[in-house]
């Protein structure tokens, strides 16, 4: 079905299906693709046939930028019951990653016991921990608190304020 100029509209009351043996692609040189886009309350799977697929969002050129937004039920990634390793971020190059949440706090590993590796010990990693007048705390429970370093210096109130450290 072609048209030379104006619109074509499919409208079906019951199931539409398009299907193809080879390429399908669905493609606008002149406007927004709108993908589940009517005010209608029905979910919209991707990829979600038993048949194992990489699915690919997004394209890394120029200022291309993928946003997920989820309103009030928040957003999930990678959390069903499969074991699987959920990557954020890149692994090449200088580029950062942000986690922030407005005025909410940020929690990493608070719903089952496990262990938490910020950092690594090969080359030139620094971890920093930058705290305002809130200040930090760090408790263990029951456990062991270790501050180590290899051939390095351990610095407790470095600057020339004046510091009082309580070890108990």
């Amino acid at each position: 079905t072609t048209t030379g100029s104006g619109d074509i509209i499919l409208n079906s009351d019951d199931t539409m299906l398009l299907d193809a043996d080879g390429v399908l692609e669905l493609n606008s040189s002149a406007g927004v693709i709108g993908i589940g886009n009517d005010a209608d309350a029905q979910n919209i799977n991707i990829g979600t046939g038993a048949a194992q697929r990489v699915i690919t969002i997004g394209n890394s050129t120029s200022a291309t930028q993928v946003v997920v937004n989820g309103g009030t039920a928040g957003v999930t990634v990678g959390a069903n019951a499969i074991a699987q390793p959920v990557v954020i971020g890149n692994q090449t190059g200088a580029s950062s990653l942000v986690l922030d949440s407005g005025t909410g706090a940020i929690q990493l590993g608070t719903t089952i016991a496990k262990t938490i590796t910020i950092g690594n010990v090969t080359g030139a990693t620094a971890v920093n921990v930058n705290t305002g007048t809130g200040g930090s705390t760090y408790t263990t429970t029951n456990g062991i608190f270790t501050l180590a370093t290899g051939t390095g210096t351990i610095s407790v109130s470095a600057d020339a304020a004046a510091t009082t450290v309580n070890i108990a």
